[in-house]
């Protein structure tokens, strides 16, 4: 489990979270949704060691991050604006990364199969189209088999084959036990896919629990309606 604790970060003196709390489980999905500059790009910045907070913690399995040898290797992320050299190929940064997190030479083939990536693989990147990049960086993200994943506006770029291919892919990983926390504004993507809902509202979250919960609570039928309700919108 994934564990945030009263997590506080400021950029100089604009409050970018304020006091976060969150549990991502394994085998769950959590959605952290929100509008703008609500602070879930700090929070995931955060957990992944790219942002250093002010207070508070970040534990797995009731541990806190540093104490784990580099930890970064808990996560597979997937952001929403990939950047990769656009001299090298997916084959190259395929290679790179499986040196770097010392992963079986064979454990991104399946992924590449499933979005038939093959024959973009001694592709320049900078002559792909921007759904091609975000296939390759769903099978760097999924390819790494790590506890927990990360995945940023995931879906965007994508046409609604690989969608549907890449949402097949990580609720099989959740299946197996994935702790995921996944960010999107498409409410009706986390509509079918969360367990766990967390909003976040000008760096806090005022409401935590499931999709239907929050539809109970604000007497709407669908997580549209809901999010819109907890704005008076």
């Amino acid at each position: 489990m994934l564990e945030i604790r009263g997590l506080y970060k400021s950029f100089g003196r604009t409050p970018a979270l304020r006091g976060v709390s969150l549990l991502v489980a394994g085998g769950q999905l959590t959605a952290l949704v929100g509008p703008n500059a609500s602070g879930k790009s700090t929070l995931m910045k955060a957990v992944l060691g790219l942002v250093r907070p002010n207070r508070g913690e970040i534990l797995w399995e009731g541990r806190p991050l540093q104490s784990f040898e580099r930890y970064q290797r808990l996560f597979g992320y997937m952001p929403q604006s990939p950047y990769y050299p656009g001299n090298l190929t997916p084959r190259e940064i395929l290679r790179i990364v499986q040196e770097i997190r010392a992963i079986n030479g064979k454990s991104f083939e399946p992924f590449v199969e499933n979005f038939r990536f093959g024959e973009f693989m001694d592709r320049p990147v900078g002559t792909l189209s921007l759904g091609t990049r975000q296939k390759l960086s769903a099978i760097l993200a999924l390819g790494v088999a790590a506890p927990v994943l990360i995945l940023d506006e995931p879906t965007v770029g994508f046409d609604p084959v690989a969608a549907g291919v890449f949402r097949r892919l990580f609720l099989e990983q959740k299946a197996r036990g994935t702790a995921i926390l996944f960010v999107s504004h498409l409410l009706q993507e986390v509509q079918a896919v969360a367990d766990c809902l967390a909003f976040l509202d000008e760096g806090q979250i005022v409401f935590s629990g499931s999709p239907a919960e929050l539809q109970r609570r604000t007497q709407t039928s669908s997580l549209e309606e809901a999010v819109l309700s907890l704005f008076d919108c």
